[in-house]
């Protein structure tokens, strides 16, 4: 993989045939396409062998494409949190977008088990994350500081994290979530905060045809919000989640989720738990 990427140019495609590759501490540098042959992911992987972060995409405004692969074993830690985050991707100031993709049992020591976004422009389309972890927060994905992630047709299971168990979004994170699936995603530990979501620091995420099944946490067993996150909810289901100490479905601090023609039912815990100054705006929604 490092000697294909030395030696491309500019909108060049690299093509993987079938098998898997040791990939580690790769950097693209030059906007590409790379994509595995075949229409299963499973065929071709890169594997970090828990050695290191898998790939990096850092200040590159031209577009990069990743299609048909799975990243598998990527380890992120060093004695940075960015060298620390993003166990298989880390995506800072760049142009990615991601289809067919497939992102397995990866690890940051501190944010984002399988990716970190820092102020990028991001598109995943009909990729699956799993068995993905993070010391700290966003077990799949960590979504930072602006960064505004559009993720389409997406399944997120048993990944885990501190807090934000599939996905966590901070500092002004507007990610938006369409047709996606998140089941069985946990937050635990010291904080365990948002079993599948958690937003904190002005944080926008938005949810539109989602379902959220089987995700745990102290607060909020499906979504955690806090410090001023707005989180927008439509056409959405959340069945069956778990706030061990309150919040099944949602817990809120400080923050105002607007949800509208969705269902929250058969949580354990409250349906909606709002605290402090922030007030649930609900619409044509059955609790």
């Amino acid at each position: 993989m490092a000697e294909a990427l030395a030696a491309a140019n500019d909108n060049d495609i690299i093509e993987l045939a079938p098998g898997t590759y040791r990939t580690a501490g790769v950097t693209v540098s030059l906007g590409i396409t790379i994509r595995g042959m075949g229409s299963d992911p499973r065929g071709v992987v890169l594997d970090g062998e828990n050695m290191d972060r898998i790939m990096s995409i850092e200040f590159l405004p031209a577009p990069v494409w990743i299609q048909n692969l799975t990243f598998r074993n990527g380890r992120a830690r060093g004695e940075s949190t960015n060298l620390m985050s993003g166990g298989a991707l880390f995506v800072n100031h760049a142009n990615v977008a991601l289809q067919n993709c497939r992102f397995e049992n990866n690890h940051a020591a501190a944010h984002g088990g399988a990716m970190r976004a820092i102020e990028s422009q991001l598109r995943i389309s009909q990729c699956d994350f799993m068995d993905n972890t993070a010391q700290r927060g966003g077990g799949a994905i960590d979504a930072a500081t602006d960064a505004a992630p559009v993720i389409l047709r997406t399944m997120f299971r048993n990944n885990q994290a501190m807090w934000g168990g599939a996905v966590s979004c901070r500092g002004g994170a507007a990610p938006e979530f369409r047709g996606c699936d998140f089941v069985s995603n946990n937050a635990s530990g010291l904080l365990a905060y948002g079993g599948a979501i958690y937003a904190d620091y002005s944080a926008a995420p938005v949810f539109e045809s989602c379902t959220f099944n089987d995700n745990e946490a102290r607060l909020g067993g499906a979504i955690a919000c806090f410090q001023g996150s707005n989180v927008s909810i439509a056409h959405s289901t959340l069945v069956g989640n778990t706030g061990r100490e309150t919040g099944g479905g949602i817990f809120c601090l400080d923050g105002a989720p607007r949800i509208e023609n969705s269902i929250i039912a058969f949580q354990d815990g409250t349906g909606i738990t709002s605290e402090a100054s922030g007030l649930p705006e609900v619409e044509c929604t059955g609790v």
